[in-house]
């Protein structure tokens, strides 16, 4: 029996790990101005990252219409710090258009509302993950 014990301790100090990976991130971006191209919904989990080397990086086809909403979901994990960007790519070149450095196409940043031409920064866009899920709405911006 009290060997019962020691294997159930061992196996439950084995799992414990796996068990903390569960987390997940559920990311819904609304707000699109029209139907064409992809949505491009990066992750981001270290300031030196932010915004151009994402950790990960969903491409999803838009909504049937402007006004439905997109859902993406991170899963698997870590407890910790992390930001999400959006990108509305409508002509699906992988890349923000710009034109004399203003977007051209939608973008969206996770607790950050775009104000004049201020360029994100990590302290305002990250959040805590440290429940199972979380959920991150981003609305999308267009210049």
């Amino acid at each position: 029996m009290k060997h019962l014990w020691f294997l159930l301790l061992f196996l439950a100090t084995i799992a414990l790990p796996w068990v903390s990976k569960a987390q997940q991130i559920e990311v819904l971006v609304s707000g699109f101005r029209n139907t064409n191209g992809e949505v491009a919904v990066a992750l981001y989990n270290h300031k030196n990252q932010f915004p151009e080397n994402p950790y990960l990086t969903l491409i999803r086809k838009k909504p049937e219409t402007i006004s439905d909403t997109l859902q993406c979901v991170f899963r698997g994990l870590e407890p910790g710090e992390y930001a999400v960007s959006v990108l509305d790519d409508e002509n699906s070149d992988g890349a923000m258009e710009k034109k004399m450095m203003i977007p051209r196409e939608g973008f969206g940043f996770s607790r950050f509302e775009p104000k004049g031409l201020h360029y994100p920064v990590w302290g305002k866009c990250a959040f805590s993950l440290s429940h199972e899920k979380i959920r991150v709405e981003i609305t999308l911006c267009y210049y």
